[in-house]
């Protein structure tokens, strides 16, 4: 993602719907024992990860950021403050942006498109842990696996 309103934007949806999955998901099939409680502002997590600069021939250099991911997952076969989120296929922007974000009109020599920033970024799963309740509530990664197929 690019910059930090957005990323902040996509991990705060990502962990609403980590939260919503943590709380909903009880692993009982009665609805009648499930209860969904929860408590998260956006003033809580913010989880970015820096993937440092590129330079683009003829524009300017862009920062580069991981946010927190595209997707999350919760097993079953753990507590339910362990998390498992799945990162993006790594920074992108459409060519049509290209002059807005790194100062170059057709980057892409008039062609639609997507410019991938990092090529060689693969992407990740990443474990979670939530602790606490409200707002004392802390969010810790405990792994990182990347995918890759090198």
């Amino acid at each position: 993602m690019m910059g930090s309103t957005k990323a902040f934007a996509k991990t705060l949806s990502v962990l609403a719907a980590a939260a919503l999955g943590l709380a909903a998901c009880s692993g009982d099939s009665s609805s009648s024992s499930r209860s969904l409680s929860y408590e998260l502002n956006s003033r809580q997590f913010f989880v970015e990860e820096s993937l440092g600069s590129v330079q683009f021939q003829g524009g300017a250099s862009l920062d580069l950021s991981l946010s927190i991911g595209s997707s999350a997952f919760r097993s079953t076969d753990e507590g339910n403050n362990f998390f498992y989120t799945l990162s993006d296929r790594g920074p992108t922007f459409d060519c049509s942006e290209s002059q807005a974000i790194i100062g170059v009109a057709n980057l892409c020599g008039g062609n639609a498109g997507t410019v991938f920033a990092l090529p060689q970024f693969a992407p990740q799963i990443q474990k979670w842990k939530l602790s606490g309740v409200g707002t004392k509530l802390s969010i810790e990664k405990l792994e990182t696996i990347r995918i890759s197929t090198q």
